[in-house]
């Protein structure tokens, strides 16, 4: 399982994601094993928006989906640079915290 967490704006943290890439699909191909890329993300401030701002369910829900669809923007071009197709795996792309939700998958 590839964990990664590609940013537009972040080099180093992107350099890592590319070395977590290179290393998790020759391993994969070395191994003839599935290959699972995992990404967690989140709105930031959701909690809020619906809580402290009152904002409508709605626009918050839009939101979301725009958030998502930004995240899986970054991971299916980050995929696309390292395994044209994706063979014996998939992404998984999780909406929450990281250090809870990766581990989970894992298991």
């Amino acid at each position: 399982m590839a964990a990664v967490d590609p940013d537009p704006i972040d080099k180093k943290s992107n350099a890592i994601n590319t070395k977590i890439m290179e290393l998790t699909t020759s391993l994969a191909r070395i191994e003839g094993s599935e290959l699972h890329v995992a990404h967690a993300w989140s709105l930031y401030g959701e909690s809020l928006m619906t809580g402290f701002i009152r904002m409508s369910q709605s626009k918050v829900d839009k939101l979301v989906r725009q958030t998502r669809k930004e995240h899986q923007g970054r991971i299916t071009e980050l995929v696309g640079k390292h395994v044209p197709r994706l063979l014996n795996g998939r992404i998984h792309l999780l909406k929450g915290n990281a250090e809870e939700l990766k581990p989970a998958l894992a298991k």
